[in-house]
């Protein structure tokens, strides 16, 4: 997924908010936590204030959001 395809899925953001995950080039909002040891894989994005931790994968186009 490109960044402006982020951003039209999440239009209340702008592209300075997200980054891509180094461990599967995945999509990070700025107030989400994700360990080095997670993968962040494809179109998958952590949002909001959720934290994927440990050896957890999030995939394909999984969103994890809210306080998860």
């Amino acid at each position: 997924m490109t960044i402006d395809e982020l951003i039209k899925r999440h239009p209340c953001t702008s592209p300075s908010d997200w980054h891509q995950h180094p461990n599967g080039g995945g999509w990070v909002f700025k107030t989400a936590q994700v360990c080095d040891s997670a993968q962040v894989c494809d179109s998958a994005q952590v949002c909001d204030s959720a934290q994927v931790s440990g050896m957890a994968v999030v995939h394909d186009s999984a969103v994890v959001s809210g306080s998860a």
